[in-house]
C-alpha cells in the first residue's frame, strides 16, 4: 500500500496491479454514522464533511471510540449530558457516570473553533491577542498526539473563511455561520489565505520535529499579527 506511486520503486510498479482506493463520498460516510452509531444528524454531517471520505477519521470526529461498545455515549443528544476534561482526553456522562477513554471530538471541535473566532477577531485587544494565542499553543502542545487533528479542524475553518463571501452552500462548519460572517466580513480579502499558508508552514516544522511550542506559538500569533 502506498499513499503515491512515487513512493515505490518503478521495478515494484511494473510487477503490480494498481488499484486505486477512492475517498468515501461524503452522503456514505454520513449514512453510515447515522445508521450504524445513531449519531445525530447534524453531528454526522459535519464529520463527514471534515473526514474528507475517510471513515476512521469520520468516527473519531463523531465521538465514536470503539464501535458499538459505546454506541450510546457518543450520541451527544439530550439524553446524555456529557462533561468534557478536554486536559485528560475523556468524556464523562452524567446519566451512567462511566468514563469513556479517548478524546470528546465534538466538543474539542467546538472549543478550537470559538478560540479561533475569538482570536482574529480584528477589534480584540492586542496584549489580550497575544496572551490567548500562547495560552491555547501552551494547551495544545501539551496534547501532541492530537495535534495533527487539531489543526486540521483549524485549517477546514479557515477555508470556510475564504470561502464564505462567494458560497454559502458547500461549508464545513455551517453551525459556526454567524461566526464565519461576522469575521469574513471584518478581516482582509487576503486573510484566510495568509493564514493558511501560515499552517501549512506550521504542519511542515512540526513534520521535521522543530519544537512544537514554539511552532504553535509562531502560528497563532501570526493570526493576530496578520488580522
Amino acid at each position: 500500500l502506498a499513499r503515491d506511486m512515487n513512493d515505490l520503486l518503478p521495478t515494484i510498479i511494473s510487477r503490480c496491479r494498481h488499484i486505486r482506493f477512492k475517498p468515501i463520498s461524503q452522503t456514505k460516510v454520513e449514512e453510515r454514522l447515522i445508521l450504524e452509531w445513531n449519531v445525530p444528524h447534524s453531528v454526522a454531517q459535519i464529520a463527514a464533511k471534515s473526514s474528507n471520505g475517510n471513515m476512521e477519521k469520520a468516527m473519531m470526529f463523531a465521538n465514536i471510540q470503539d464501535g458499538e461498545a459505546q454506541r450510546d455515549e457518543v450520541q451527544c443528544g439530550e439524553e446524555y449530558h456529557q462533561k468534557n476534561d478536554m486536559s485528560h482526553g475523556k468524556t464523562v456522562s452524567e446519566k451512567s457516570g462511566k468514563t469513556i477513554t479517548g478524546t470528546d471530538w465534538v466538543s474539542r471541535r467546538q472549543w478550537l473553533l470559538t478560540q479561533l473566532f475569538s482570536l482574529v477577531r480584528p477589534d480584540k485587544n492586542r496584549a489580550l491577542g497575544f496572551l490567548s494565542a500562547l495560552a491555547i499553543a501552551e494547551k495544545l502542545s501539551r496534547e501532541t498526539q492530537l495535534i495533527p487533528d487539531s489543526l486540521v479542524l483549524i485549517k477546514l475553518c479557515l477555508r470556510d473563511m475564504a470561502l464564505i463571501k462567494y458560497d454559502k452552500n458547500h461549508l464545513i462548519n455551517s453551525d459556526f455561520l454567524d461566526d464565519l460572517s461576522a469575521v469574513a466580513d471584518s478581516l482582509p480579502d487576503n486573510y484566510p489565505l495568509t493564514a493558511l499558508q501560515a499552517i501549512h508552514e506550521a504542519e511542515t516544522r512540526l513534520q521535521s520535529n522543530a519544537s512544537v511550542r514554539l511552532v504553535l506559538e509562531h502560528f497563532f500569533l501570526s493570526l493576530i499579527c496578520k488580522g
